[in-house]
């Protein structure tokens, strides 16, 4: 799963997941940049990363919380 935090609070995704049963090996979390506190799907830097990560991983589920 891909889990997309705009909230930028990693803790929250974590804890979802735990509550959900998931194999936490099986997270990937797609966060704002270093030095950034939200992301900007109108911009292509972070809907490229998004996209890179949908190719790299084929998620079964992506969820997107914003």
């Amino acid at each position: 799963m891909i889990y997309v935090d705009a909230e930028y609070v990693p803790q929250l995704a974590v804890a979802r997941a735990g509550a959900w049963g998931m194999d936490m090996s099986r997270l990937f979390m797609l966060l704002p940049e270093p030095g950034r506190y939200f992301m900007d799907f109108c911009g292509a830097m972070d809907r490229d990363r998004l996209t890179e990560m949908v190719y790299a991983l084929e998620p079964e589920l992506i969820v997107w919380i914003r």
